[in-house]
């Protein structure tokens, strides 16, 4: 009986310590599936705060791109805007001269802008082809050229012609008047080209010649401009040959 007794003993014995075994396998087991599922959390979480950040910093980046985009747009269209009212005032100018002169209106091409005249040839000497003036010997006029279309005259004959140069009939009112704007300048130097005398075959009035002198203009379209504008009126020879 005790035989037996102490078998049944060693039996229980070791069942229970094959369970004991089985439960730190168990145990273990369970510590490990925790540590991969913490690891394999941690890791989302990583990955995710990776994507925001990225997601971020596309969103600034992007958002910059556009501010400047939109900087640039505005700048732009603050110089059209300028441009246009530059435009718009140089076209009430033109139209003005062209009513006084020709009595009708510019007429303009079909995309209403306004046609820009060929530049005529600017050599010694350029006019509309009249014969110059035998009097005064050489010059009657040094006309200043200013920005903006400002003319201002003033007397270049001999000195011993000076009294009979000033009794030409518009001279001393061109002369009185200064520096003075495009549109008074053209009345007083359209005076001066129609009671010029005639000469030559054809029997025309012909052209007083004055120089024009253009040191105060930097612009090489408004020179252009205004040396069109004075060789309607003058025989020119510009003080800058060449430009």
């Amino acid at each position: 009986m005790a035989e037996i007794s102490s078998n049944a003993q060693g039996a229980d014995a070791t069942v229970i310590a094959r369970q004991m075994r089985q439960t730190r396998r168990d145990r273990v087991l369970m510590i490990s599936l925790v540590e991969m599922l913490s690891i394999l959390v941690f890791v989302a979480m990583a990955y995710a705060m990776v994507t925001n950040t990225e997601r971020v910093d596309l969103n600034r980046q992007f958002k910059s791109e556009v501010l400047k985009l939109r900087s640039f747009l505005n700048d732009r269209e603050e110089a059209i805007k300028k441009l246009t009212l530059e435009r718009d005032k140089w076209r009430q100018e033109a139209e003005a001269l062209h009513i006084e002169y020709t009595g009708t209106p510019i007429k303009t091409t079909p995309d209403d802008v306004l046609p820009l005249p060929r530049p005529p040839s600017l050599g010694k000497g350029a006019g509309d082809g009249r014969v110059r003036c035998a009097f005064p010997a050489e010059r009657l006029f040094t006309i200043e050229m200013h920005a903006n279309g400002f003319y201002r005259a003033i007397p270049a004959w001999r000195s011993t012609e000076d009294a009979q140069a000033r009794a030409l009939p518009g001279v001393a009112a061109i002369l009185a008047e200064g520096k003075t704007a495009e549109v008074r300048f053209a009345q007083l130097a359209n005076a001066i080209a129609q009671q010029a005398p005639p000469e030559g075959a054809k029997g025309e009035a012909c052209r007083y010649v004055v120089t024009a002198d253009d040191k105060l203009i930097d612009s090489k379209l408004e020179y252009k401009r205004q040396m069109e504008f004075l060789t309607k009126y003058f025989r020119t020879n510009p003080t800058r040959v060449g430009r």
